[in-house]
C-alpha cells in the first residue's frame, strides 16, 4: 500500500510531496481478513519511543480512601433506610386521611382548632361507625388535623361527643 500526501504552503508556491509505503498486507476475499506486516515502519525522520511506565501502590494512600469509602457508603445506607421508614409511615397515614376525606367530603367539615368537650366522650371504634351515626342523627362530622400525625373526627350530639381518632 502505497500513501501520497502533498501539501501548499502559505505565501509561497511550494509543494511538499510525501509518500509512505507501508509494508502491511491485507488478504481480502476470505472469510476472515488478516493483516500481516511490521508493526512498526522504520522511517527517516521519525523516532519511535518505547515507554515503560511503572506505578507503585502504597499502602499509606490505599488505607484512608478505603476507608473514607466505607464511611461514605455506611453514611449513604443510613439516610437510605431512615428516609424509606419515614416516607412509608408518613404516607400510609396521608393515604388513609386522603381516602377518608375524598369519599366522605359531603359529611366532613374542618375546624381549626380543636373541639373543647364539656360532656362525655365516647371513642368510636371505626371510622364507618362514625359515618352511620352521622347519618342516623344528622349532623356533621367535624374534622381537625392535629398537626403531630393525628387526625380528629367528631360528632357532637345533645348529651355526648363521638370521637374517632386516625393516628400511624
Amino acid at each position: 500500500m502505497q500513501i501520497k500526501t502533498t501539501a501548499d504552503l502559505e505565501n509561497s508556491n511550494s509543494h511538499v510531496v510525501n509518500v509512505y509505503n507501508s509494508n502491511s498486507i491485507i488478504s481480502l476475499g476470505e472469510k476472515t481478513t488478516t493483516f500481516s506486516g511490521k508493526l512498526v515502519d522504520n522511517v527517516v525522520g521519525q523516532k519511535v519511543l518505547d515507554v515503560k511506565s511503572t506505578t507503585e501502590t502504597k499502602f499509606g494512600n490505599v488505607l484512608p480512601n478505603a476507608l473514607l469509602l466505607l464511611a461514605s457508603v455506611l453514611v449513604i445506607t443510613y439516610i437510605v433506610r431512615r428516609t424509606e421508614e419515614s416516607k412509608r409511615v408518613n404516607s400510609d397515614y396521608r393515604i388513609e386521611l386522603n381516602r377518608i376525606l375524598r369519599a366522605f367530603q359531603d359529611k366532613i367539615v374542618q375546624i381549626k382548632t380543636n373541639v373543647d368537650v364539656t360532656n362525655d366522650i365516647i371513642d368510636v371504634k371505626d371510622f364507618s361507625e362514625l359515618i352511620k351515626l352521622s347519618e342516623e342523627i344528622f349532623k356533621p362530622i367535624l374534622y381537625w388535623d392535629s398537626k403531630k400525625e393525628e387526625a380528629y373526627f367528631y360528632i357532637l350530639a345533645n348529651n355526648a361527643t363521638y370521637r374517632f381518632i386516625l393516628k400511624i
